[in-house]
């Protein structure tokens, strides 16, 4: 289940959301700061065993495609997702 949280941010700072979304190709200043969250977490969350594992066999896979940071987040998120 989610929740919708609401913050007041200035309008310099949700411009500076806005374009760094934009640049990282997000759909908003919404997504970025959930990126921003996110990555906060990246790091507790890779240095789980199981995590670890699962990303070094799927790193096998002849298809899995480069393990950048950004697939990896990814991917953590789509696994967030189907928890919920």
């Amino acid at each position: 289940m989610s929740s919708k949280v609401t913050i007041e941010l200035t309008r310099d700072a949700f411009e500076r959301a806005e374009a760094r979304a934009r640049e990282e190709g997000l759909s908003s200043a919404e997504a970025y700061v959930e990126n921003l969250i996110l990555d906060d977490n990246l790091e507790e969350i890779l240095a789980q065993d199981w995590v670890r594992k699962a990303l070094e066999e799927g790193d096998r896979s002849p298809d899995a495609g480069e393990l950048t940071r950004e697939r990896i987040r990814e991917l953590v998120r789509q696994g967030i997702d189907r928890a919920k």
